[in-house]
């Protein structure tokens, strides 16, 4: 057997290749450089789809459970305010650092090979938890398991708009991220065992549950095919066909004309724009994120962290699911309205700050508001931030991107410890003055991506070709 039936072979996840698909061109007002790719994007959702979904999902889960284990294992040990601060700073040090090292890797290897790696970082990171004595231990399992989510969320991210089809691509994306909020609501459960148990056993049963789940994904992925996108753009068009054969029945490249509908047409906006706005959009989600559920929270109720966790994550949960109207939807006007409802809502934390930081009853409601828009900014945000890249970089730029945004947000986790309440919550505010006002940038000379179009066309792949001119007509020959 030759190198390139090698190829083949794992590409489709060690199943056997048929013979490769003839692709035959068809004409359109717009092409691809992808024509597989293309073709499996028109593809209706499938059983392979599922199993994507299954694989996505769960491992999402299991980075929010990750995350979320850096605020529950503040309940593990008696500390003092500055290392309960600690231990989200030191997880998002870490999945900075995942997020940013695994970009590269997934562009270079593949979506699903990299997979296997974050799966054996998560695998050690459990049993090291489960092993670990005391807190600085603790962190170091935890840094793992953040590291390891960090490699999952850049990868999953990064392929999703490469597996799902094109008229389900947008719900699909949104609903797969917010499991991430499942894996929250799951390490809040966990964390009463802190209150009704030992802390030891407390860590055991997270150790179990990372190891349980990391059992699971290897059966998903082991029968999970290689994105044919990307596999194209790496030039492995043989093995791109043989996998869009095998896994989604698709032989012949079909035309790419609807896949630009409801667009002004493929991007043509610099990298730089792309981002910048892309930068500022996640600044504002990602450092006002923990504010509530995270930081102040345990700070002014720490006998209530398990059940801010759960109540905090299950709110965010249900704002998420709005997203499955995201194909019906544009994407530039959702943005816009989730970023402005979320200002809002901040705005309203921040005027009530004398009354929630003392009535139970207004700390919920307030927390309640303050999850459900801004987890929909952040599914819509982070569908945009994923899609505007060329498919070769994409895994790079994502990485770039989301690590520099878990970066800056560190500093301002330690501000909240300099920095009285009001003034704190002003900043928060802020970010999401300059979260809207990126929202609108991108409303006013972004491109449209949702409304069921192709990923090609946010990542400037889907090129627009003239349609050819009529021919003309020849002057019939003269008679004899």
């Amino acid at each position: 057997m030759d190198a390139e039936s090698d190829a083949e072979r794992g590409a489709a996840g060690g199943a056997p290749s048929p013979s490769p698909p003839t692709l035959t061109p068809t004409s359109s007002s717009s092409s691809s450089p992808f024509p597989v790719s293309s073709a499996v994007e028109e593809s209706g959702w499938s059983r392979v789809h599922w199993l994507v979904f299954a694989s996505f999902s769960i491992g999402l889960v299991l980075e929010g459970y990750s995350f979320a284990l850096s605020s529950a294992a503040s309940t593990w040990f008696q500390l003092p305010v500055y290392l309960r601060v600690l231990s989200v700073a030191w997880a998002s040090l870490w999945l900075a650092a995942g997020v940013m090292i695994f970009g590269p890797v997934t562009d270079r290897i593949g979506r699903r090979s990299t997979f296997f790696i974050s799966m054996a970082i998560f695998a050690a990171a459990g049993v090291l938890l489960m092993v670990s004595w005391n807190y600085a231990s603790a962190l170091v399992a935890i840094g793992l398991l953040t590291f390891a989510g960090g490699a999952e969320q850049n990868v999953i991210m990064t392929a999703m708009h490469e597996y799902y089809p094109r008229r389900y691509r947008s719900r699909a994306y949104m609903v797969t991220l917010d499991t991430i909020e499942l894996g929250s609501i799951a390490s809040g459960i966990v964390g009463f065992y802190s209150f009704s148990a030992s802390p030891a056993f407390s860590r055991e049963v997270a150790g179990i549950v990372v190891l349980a789940v990391m059992a699971l994904l290897v059966l998903i992925r082991l029968s999970m095919p290689e994105s044919v996108r990307w596999l194209e753009a790496r030039g492995r068009e043989i093995v791109a066909a043989s996998v869009a054969g095998r896994f989604y029945g698709v032989g012949v490249a079909g035309t790419v004309a609807a896949a630009a509908r409801g667009s002004r047409g493929p991007s043509r906006r610099s990298l730089a724009f792309r981002f910048l706005v892309s930068l500022v959009l996640a600044g504002a989600n990602t450092v006002t994120y923990g504010l509530i559920t995270y930081t102040l929270g345990p700070i002014f109720y720490p006998r209530l962290v398990p059940w801010i966790l759960v109540v905090g994550s299950s709110a965010a949960f249900a704002g998420g699911l709005i997203g499955l109207g995201a194909d019906r939807w544009s994407r530039r006007r959702l943005i816009v309205y989730s970023y402005a409802l979320s200002l809002a809502s901040f705005l309203l934390l921040y005027a009530l700050e004398p009354v929630w930081t003392r009535s139970p009853p207004a700390f919920w409601a307030l927390l309640i508001l303050a999850e459900v828009w801004p987890q929909l900014a952040w599914e819509s945000a982070d569908a945009l931030k994923s899609e505007v890249w060329p498919t070769r970089r994409r895994g790079t730029l994502v990485g770039l991107n989301r690590g520099a945004v878990f970066l800056l947000s560190i500093p301002f986790l330690y501000l909240g410890s300099l920095l009285d309440l009001q003034q704190y919550m002003l900043l928060n505010v802020l970010w999401w003055v300059a979260g809207l006002a990126a929202a609108l940038a991108w409303y006013r000379w972004g491109v449209e991506s949702g409304m069921s179009v192709s990923v090609g066309v946010p990542s400037g792949e889907l090129v627009r070709t003239p349609a050819p001119a009529p021919a003309r007509a020849r002057a019939p020959p003269p008679s004899s």
